[in-house]
């Protein structure tokens, strides 16, 4: 029975990503000629760029670790793309494919201003939650710092077992989901929470069991279950990840219906009020006309204000 509840899990789960994957767009994308101005900003943009491109590459190239010259190089290839978007399908092909556009920042290094006290932070707190775990396991354990003694020695939290790689890629997989399956933005930041939590756990549960390795079989155990252990970590993580947006996405085709309603309702509000402007105008381009003819003998003595409904019956 267990064995047929997983695999009835998984079928439904891989259902649902083929769902996603061949989902239509919530408002359907249509290859039509853009405005003229947003044909000419995107292309002036793309052009713009890329000549700005060809200096920061060449300064790149002997600083490959400066993450200043890495953002900017990375800001300068997707604004080349959205504005080649943009150029092709204007305003509505640009608000569509920005996200996707957007998901490369996540495999940029952070600067050093931000990754250094974060991953501090973390090396500390998954040493301490660690030792909790230990603790409640039966292993007696020790934090100096980002350090876990043990009865055989002490185990390192080092920058590789932070979590901070597993925190990027998180974070990477919780936005390619978001936009997959097209949740609204509380559903992203709900995904995007459940991430970082999971991130977080798993490391912790990494760095609990390589020091309970090392307390049972000595420092070397460390060594040969440090890579099987973070990378069955890593899958996890991402099934965490998975999981969630899975159960978020229950309810989607409300949510999606929703979503078209309320664009549809703008839409019908745009042409409205564009209606209106052509009917003024119209009005107002009549309106010589119309004084002419009030000024006849039929209109003798009428008050010009009081309009059509003053004209006598024939």
């Amino acid at each position: 029975m267990a064995v047929d509840s997983v695999g009835r899990a998984v079928a439904v789960a891989v259902r649902r990503l083929v769902r996603a994957l061949a989902a239509e767009p919530a408002v359907p994308l249509r290859l039509v000629r853009p405005a003229f101005c947003a044909l000419r900003a995107g292309l002036w943009l793309a052009v713009a760029v890329a000549i700005a491109l060809l200096p920061t590459w060449l300064l790149s190239r002997p600083n490959p670790d400066w993450p200043f010259l890495n953002w900017l190089l990375t800001a300068e290839v997707v604004a080349i793309v959205l504005g080649a978007v943009a150029a092709i399908g204007g305003r509505a092909w640009l608000g569509h494919f920005a996200v996707p556009a957007a998901l490369i920042f996540t495999a940029v290094p952070w600067p050093d201003v931000i990754e250094s006290p974060f991953t501090q932070w973390m090396m500390r707190n998954v040493a301490s939650a660690a030792v909790v775990l230990l603790d409640v396991a039966g292993v007696g354990a020790i934090q100096h710092g980002n350090l876990i003694e043990v009865a055989t020695g002490v185990v390192g939290v080092d920058e590789a077992c932070s979590g901070i790689r597993s925190f990027q890629g998180s974070l990477m997989a919780s936005l390619v989901l978001g936009e997959l399956f097209r949740f609204n933005i509380s559903r992203r930041v709900a995904l995007l929470v459940a991430s970082v939590v999971a991130a977080f756990v798993t490391n912790v549960i990494r760095a609990a069991f390589l020091a309970w390795s090392a307390a049972q079989s000595g420092l070397h155990a460390v060594e040969r279950w440090h890579d099987p252990a973070g990378m069955t970590i890593l899958l996890v993580c991402v099934g965490i990840i998975l999981a969630v947006a899975l159960f978020l996405d229950r309810d989607a085709p409300a949510a999606a219906a929703d979503v078209v309603r309320r664009r549809a309702h703008r839409m019908a509000g745009r042409h409205g009020r564009r209606r209106r402007a052509l009917v003024l105008r119209s009005r107002t381009a009549a309106g010589k006309p119309v004084a002419a003819r009030r000024a006849g003998p039929e209109y003798a003595g009428r008050n010009p204000r009081e309009g059509s409904r003053s004209l006598p019956l024939r």
